[in-house]
């Protein structure tokens, strides 16, 4: 069977919608494919796709963004998704899609892809051998780490232990979280300063700027304020994203964000998004995390997730601050023109700051 490889159209939502809808195991077609695919819109992302007997059998998509690599900035993809159908016979598909996606994509000026794999699941296992096939280069496994906040009733949802027993555990708990709630036991900011929530709108331009000199000479996602608005609002009240500030003078010195979600074993998960500080401060982080774990457990949080990728400052401070190693792994792959070198900054694990904000696979 001959398997077309192009670049997706309009006209292709159809096919691509039924094709997501398998991937998904469901049995109509997926009712977010203009969302989840950026609308087709050639300024924010590209699609591939393989069409069989008229049919969309395979797809390969990237998120186009601004890369932040040491003292510069450039055009780069994050690569969403690669899937083919499972009934397709072509076992290399995807390997030819992967490979005509970054071909085109250098074509364009794109000579930066990165992605990440989360978890170690068969589906997870196969993704990062395909995507060694392709030329994608491993760049490190960040550990996916969990402080719990409500440790009785996080043991009795994950174990799915009756109701009786939730509630149960909910006085005790309490008892847990007093570090959280009494003033004498938490850290107060410094003198001048105070941890306040940020609008989006009215405080996104310092938020972005404050992003990108608190990372000043690493690789990781630039931001301005547009891409900041694009990536953070929600129009859902259970899906939104709390921006905080440690403000000092009216200067915005540190900046965390974070969201509650509600898993389906019923745990309710804080995720810290981003967690930066001018200078790096530890003081200032540790501050901005408290903040966070204080507001999550007011949601109802059991716990709070946080991604050790973000340099051995946070790294330290999250251990020392109770986060545990879950067991869980989130990889991240490189995949460059041929013109990158090896000794780019893109290459070297050290130099990434790679924050949930960034993919927000949680």
């Amino acid at each position: 069977m001959t398997t077309e490889i192009r670049e997706a159209s309009e006209r292709d939502l159809p096919g691509l919608a039924e094709l997501l809808g398998a991937r998904e195991g469901l049995s109509s077609p997926y009712l977010g494919t203009r969302r989840a695919l950026l609308d087709l819109d050639p300024a924010r992302g590209r699609v591939w796709v393989g069409i069989a007997a008229e049919r969309v059998v395979a797809l390969s998509c990237v998120e186009l963004r601004r890369l932040q690599v040491g003292a510069t900035t450039c055009n780069a993809g994050y690569w969403t998704a690669l899937y083919v159908h499972p009934d397709h016979p072509d076992p290399q598909l995807d390997v030819r899609l992967g490979q005509a996606m970054l071909g085109g994509l250098e074509q364009l000026g794109i000579t930066r892809v990165y992605l990440s794999v989360r978890g170690a699941t068969p589906r997870a296992a196969s993704l990062l051998e395909t995507h060694a096939r392709i030329g994608s280069r491993e760049l490190a496994r960040y550990v996916v780490r969990m402080k719990p906040l409500r440790p009785l009733s996080l043991v009795s949802k994950q174990l799915r232990l009756p109701e009786l027993a939730q509630r149960v555990a909910a006085p005790l708990d309490r008892v847990a979280g007093l570090p959280l709630r009494l003033p004498g036991w938490r850290p107060d900011p410094p003198p001048g300063s105070s941890v306040v929530t940020l609008s989006l709108v009215e405080d996104g331009e310092a938020v972005a700027q404050l992003l990108m000199r608190a990372r000043a000479g690493k690789v990781t996602r630039a931001w301005d304020l547009e891409s900041l608005c694009a990536r953070y609002h929600s129009a859902k009240a259970d899906a939104r994203y709390t921006l905080l500030g440690l403000c000092q003078a009216g200067v915005i010195i540190g900046v965390a964000v974070f969201r509650v979600r509600t898993r389906t074993s019923g745990v309710r998960v804080g995720v810290v998004l981003e967690l930066a500080a001018r200078d790096d401060d530890s003081a200032t982080l540790a501050l901005l995390l408290r903040s966070i774990e204080r507001r999550a457990r007011a949601r109802s949080a059991d716990a709070v997730l946080l991604l050790d990728s973000l340099g051995d400052q946070t790294s330290k401070l999250a251990r020392a601050a109770g986060y545990l190693d879950i067991g869980e792994r989130v990889t991240v792959l490189t995949a460059t023109g041929a013109e990158i070198a090896n000794s780019d900054l893109i290459h070297q694990a050290q130099a990434w700051r790679f924050p949930l904000g960034d993919h927000d696979s949680f």
